[in-house]
């Protein structure tokens, strides 16, 4: 950011092969240039050509042009021309910025930096009134003040010292025509629905999906719960679902449809609560390893562990264990889109695929139930089947010893404190396992989620968990 690079702009990638290549591998040569600032500088050349392309054919700065044309006295953008207005005595012989640290340079830059940002303000500021006004005398109006704040510092010093008016430049290139304005697409509007939406009567419902129509928004988000649907292994019902999708589609509003495998109540902002189905939950009971569980053999009752992605230990309609957890959350997609199929996809336009609690793709590690803001949670892999998943295939049992408990900070705990186990082989050998595992179930479930929803015509989307406080700590 402090190299005079940031200063030149080409006109077109072939303007730096050949008028400008001198200039931007020659000369720092012979003046012997850190190797790394030249390489940073030759990035921007291309980054900051890139980025000025991009805005003018989005119609963002001036109008589209070919690469290879040079109309400078047309349509040339003003911040263009800034970036070309460095004073004579701090060019060089080839006509580009000079390169070193000259502190008359620097200062230069520093000048013709604050007057790119200055005209760039004023831009900004005409856009501002013009898309707040209506009408085009109430443009033309806005234009005139625009113009007027401008002329007290608009002026320009070109290549060869002469001074020029700014003003006309920032007006053709700043104003928003009708036709500019047209090609601005809008973003659909989707209204997250009430978590359970058993509770609300349909009357009520119905006002609301009324209002949110008036209001132009395009359309909701809604959880299909996995144990509202599927009571009984394989046998759905999708009646408290039926007719809210009648009402939506009446009204022409769309739907984004989240397959939600996870328990609903554990996460902050969850108003009700939807447990897991009770046939899972039974065998819990017997088998709490189908859930995650936490160093202390504490399970979690968020969603499914991970590790029992491939285990056929489910029951089905054939009977007690004859399904696996994807299989169970194959079916549940599969059933409906076949009981959905009238709405798809001119209703159901997309589908969310759960991925693990609320949702998301990570690991139950900061249930409400266990935890407080911002403790830095535990890890949930000590579940029969995810211990040995990790041995066998690292050769690293999970950690022990780990988190005294949820609330802690990174720097209170021996494994991920300043030079702690995580920075060891079997630390960074263990972290691995956990992310792969992670991510091989985020993978399967999305390939088995295209599978069945391959051309159906829904778009297909998935929730990825944020990156939280103590990423980079230590």
């Amino acid at each position: 950011n402090n190299s005079p690079f940031c200063l030149y702009q080409p006109r077109s990638f072939g303007e730096i092969s050949r008028t400008r290549f001198h200039d931007v591998i020659i000369q720092p040569a012979k003046r012997k240039m850190d190797p790394k600032l030249l390489i940073k500088a030759v990035g921007l050349v291309a980054i900051s050509y890139l980025s000025v392309e991009v805005a003018k054919r989005t119609g963002i700065l001036g109008n589209p042009r070919d690469d290879d044309t040079d109309n400078e006295g047309e349509d040339t953008l003003v911040l263009q021309k800034s970036l070309h207005r460095l004073p004579e005595e701090y060019m060089d012989d080839f006509g580009g910025p000079m390169l070193g640290g000259d502190s008359a340079a620097t200062e230069a830059e520093a000048r013709m930096v604050g007057t790119i940002k200055a005209e760039l303000t004023e831009e900004e500021q005409l856009r501002s009134a013009i898309m707040a006004m209506g009408t085009k005398d109430t443009k033309k109006d806005a234009k005139v003040h625009a113009d007027t704040k401008h002329m007290g510092n608009g002026k320009e010093v070109g290549h060869d010292g002469t001074v020029t008016d700014t003003a006309k430049q920032l007006r053709a290139h700043a104003s928003l025509s009708d036709a500019n304005l047209k090609r601005l697409k809008p973003v659909p509007l989707f209204v997250m629905c009430p978590l359970d939406m058993r509770r609300i009567p349909l009357e009520k419902l119905t006002k609301w999906f009324g209002k949110l129509k008036n209001a132009g928004a395009h359309g909701v988000m809604m959880d299909f719960w996995w144990s509202i649907a599927e009571k009984y292994p394989g046998k759905y019902d999708w009646s408290d679902y039926d007719p809210i999708l009648i009402v939506l589609k009446e009204l022409g509003l769309k739907v984004q449809a989240v397959m939600s495998f996870h328990v609903c109540g554990e996460c902050d902002g969850d108003e009700a609560y939807v447990p897991l189905p009770q046939f899972v939950t039974n065998l819990a009971k017997t088998n709490p390893s189908i859930l995650f569980l936490d160093e202390r053999g504490v399970p979690s009752y968020e969603c499914l562990s991970f590790g029992v992605d491939h285990e056929r230990i489910f029951p089905g309609p054939k009977g007690p264990n004859t399904r696996t957890a994807l299989e169970m959350y194959t079916d549940f997609m599969t059933n409906f889109r076949i009981h959905f199929a009238d709405y798809i996809p001119n209703t159901i336009v997309e589908v969310q695929v759960g991925l693990g609690p609320s949702g998301e793709l990570r690991y139950p590690s900061y249930s409400l139930s266990k935890w407080q803001f911002p403790g830095i949670g535990a890890f949930q892999c000590y579940d029969n089947y995810l211990a040995k998943s990790c041995f066998w295939k690292t050769w690293v049992s999970p950690p022990q010893g780990v988190l005294p408990d949820y609330n802690q900070t990174p720097d209170k705990t021996s494994y991920f404190c300043e030079n702690g186990t995580v920075t060891t082989r079997d630390g960074r050998t263990f972290m691995r396992w956990y992310f792969d595992t992670m991510y091989n179930h985020g993978d399967d479930m999305l390939k088995r989620a295209n599978s069945v929803f391959k051309n159906s015509g829904v778009k297909l989307s998935a929730k990825v968990a944020g990156i939280y406080w103590f990423a980079k700590k230590p």
